[in-house]
């Protein structure tokens, strides 16, 4: 069972699974993303998951089973479409089901639930119907001939309208008309987000439109379904926004989704790098174009939980904002969100007055590649924007961008990044290493309420949370005594240098720390060194890590107790190991090969976990 704002949710029975993958046609769905050729009584074909030119890449009918050699990667048409359009295993099912006409009934049956899904699946075919009204409207009807102008001075073709939903929204009442003829309520029209009720208190006073005479660009989510509309003024003298949103509705969340990621999302997760447009416009352009690992958010900023999302598809960012002023502060703010997420940020410098739309036009898709490849990280982008509207002859400029970029390198989640950025800055602004680390650790300290915000939704906040950060506490005593002797013992750091690898020590409390006290800490016999780093760190950190010190020392030889410690975390770093292959066991679609490779590492583990225990144990008896 699994569970959704408290209401529980059904369980797809094994029986429909089992169903749904023997009806599925594996060469039929992967034939849909793969061109596959005959060889004998198998496809083969060049991998979606890694670049080849040679293909590596095969499905055996008869198996029902698909392999790539070049990768590894390999299983069922479900685990297929889980890789390729990065779905849960239910989504999955559910979206295969539906293409072969399986009807999927989950074992436990909740009528809120139920009728949440029912009003959920109304609201999402009045979208993708009035989706289809309004590009209609657009490719067909006179009264769109101005949008149809507006588009084709803009480069944008009748295909490229065609694969964008683009629309047209008449103005007066015609979208209440064709409500009414299509059997949608004024109800299901407002839960949707296309037309408001005059009075919110008083329905019976009756609704507008909310979209008239607008440019309507679909806001699909990752399925490819309509969900929202952004619509575009094309009328100059009009005193209403140039843009304007669908309002937050049962299925639409704006801080949750990218215009254009349905298409974008696969050479996003090819590319482990999103480029960030501020437009939809200028998406469309670079997709177009054969620049297509590009997003954008919906105009209303971009916020906390997009950072997240990207984080699930990229390692990287690259910012094309415009290069005004507005455009540096909202690549302040995107770049905050995103460092948080611990993505790398770099950004793109467009020439003044450009946007990705308009630089393609004049320079062409390679000028705007070149671009993008030279794209700065994003504390060299910061340095040389400030600098140019900064007289950098003075003292006072000189300090005030110093404490910028120093706040810029607060905002890291990654520590060894947030370490690399302070000594590479340090040097950009002719400062001391140390003297920058302890404007960073101002800043950190600075900023620790903006981020209790961050990880604590404001509805569950205590409203007694204390405004000073309380100390970082170590509940695994193995990381507390490795974070002790590293900072206290410099052949216990060399060793810990040498070995920590052994374990996987960021997936334990304190484990990430204790990391960066190995990779940055100086060496133990210089005290003043000791003090200058721990005041680098996040005040909560510095304050437990002081605590720490001033606890009771370790009896045993410090290499010794670093050995012991790290054997345990190694240890229980396998058991944790041997329990995930366990659960992997119990999927639905794996393969007999897949079992006879979780079987072998079953085998190898435990006899790692045994050679570690007999070392542990000799090393405490002698």
């Amino acid at each position: 069972m699994s569970c959704c704002d408290g209401k529980i949710m059904g369980r797809i029975p094994d029986h429909i699974i089992e169903q749904v993958k023997d009806a599925a046609d594996i060469v039929d769905v992967i034939g849909k993303h793969v061109q596959l050729k005959r060889a004998g009584s198998e496809f083969k074909g060049l991998c979606p998951f890694h670049d080849e030119k040679t293909p590596s890449f095969g499905i055996s009918p008869s198996k029902r089973a698909y392999y790539c050699f070049g990768c590894g990667s390999g299983g069922s048409v479900i685990r297929f479409l889980q890789d390729y359009h990065n779905l849960p295993f239910p989504e999955a099912i559910k979206q295969l089901a539906t293409e072969y006409g399986i009807q999927i009934v989950e074992e436990t049956f909740d009528p809120e639930f139920e009728k949440r899904r029912k009003l959920l699946g109304r609201l999402k075919q009045c979208n993708k119907d009035a989706a289809n009204w309004f590009h209609r409207l657009l490719m067909r009807n006179s009264c769109a001939e101005t949008a149809r102008t507006y588009l084709k001075a803009r480069g944008i073709t009748a295909e490229v309208a065609k694969r964008w939903g683009l629309g047209f929204a008449p103005a007066g009442q015609a979208i209440v008309t064709w409500a009414e003829e299509n059997g949608y309520s004024i109800d299901v029209m407002a839960q949707a987000g296309l037309v408001g009720y005059r009075d919110e208190n008083n329905p019976r006073r009756g609704a507008y439109p909310r979209f008239r005479d607008r440019l309507m660009f679909p806001i699909c989510n990752e399925n490819g379904e309509p969900v929202a509309f952004s619509g575009r003024l094309l009328d100059s003298e009009a005193k209403a926004a140039k843009y304007l949103n669908s309002p937050e509705t049962p299925i639409f969340d704006k801080g949750k989704l990218f215009f254009g990621m349905h298409l974008t999302k696969r050479p996003i997760l090819k590319a482990k790098t999103a480029i960030l447009c501020e437009g939809q416009i200028d998406l469309i352009a670079c997709y177009e174009a054969g620049i297509q690992n590009v997003v954008a958010a919906l105009g209303t900023g971009f916020t906390e939980m997009h950072g997240k999302i990207l984080k699930r598809h990229v390692d990287e960012v690259i910012l094309l904002n415009d290069a005004d002023a507005a455009g540096y502060k909202s690549s302040l703010r995107t770049f905050t969100a995103l460092a948080h997420a611990g993505i790398l940020v770099r950004a793109g410098e467009m020439p003044a007055g450009e946007d990705p739309d308009s630089f393609l036009k004049k320079e062409g898709p390679e000028a705007l590649q070149h671009l993008i490849d030279e794209a700065k990280e994003f504390h060299d982008f910061q340095i040389d924007h400030r600098s140019a509207e900064m007289d950098m002859s003075t003292v006072r400029s000189r300090v005030q961008l110093a404490r910028e970029v120093a706040h810029t390198a607060a905002q890291f989640s990654d520590k060894a990044a947030q370490d690399a950025l302070i000594s590479h800055a340090a040097t950009r602004l002719r400062l001391a290493p140390d003297e920058f680390r302890k404007l960073v650790a101002e800043a950190l300290r600075g900023s620790s309420s903006k981020r209790r915000k961050y990880a604590v939704h404001p509805d569950t906040r205590d409203d007694a949370m204390e405004e000073k950060e309380a100390a970082t506490e170590f509940p695994d005593r193995a990381v507390a005594l490795l974070c002790r002797l590293a900072l206290t013992d410099a052949e216990a750091q060399r060793y810990l240098r040498v070995n920590a690898h052994l374990a996987e020590l960021e997936n334990f409390p304190g484990g990430r720390l204790l990391l960066r006290i190995i990779d940055g800490a100086p060496l133990p016999d210089d005290s003043n060194a000791v003090n200058t780093f721990l005041a680098t760190l996040p005040a909560s950190d510095e304050q437990g890590l002081l605590l720490l010190l001033a606890s009771k020392a370790p009896q045993a030889p410090a290499v010794e107790s670093a050995d012991q410690a790290l054997s345990r975390l190694r240890i229980r770093s396998m058991e944790t190991s041997i329990a995930a292959e366990k659960a992997s066991l119990e999927t639905p679609t794996i393969s007999a090969d897949e079992q006879r490779e979780v079987f072998a590492k079953l085998k190898q583990l435990n006899k790692e976990i045994l050679d570690a225990k007999n070392r542990l144990s000799d090393s405490l008896s002698s």
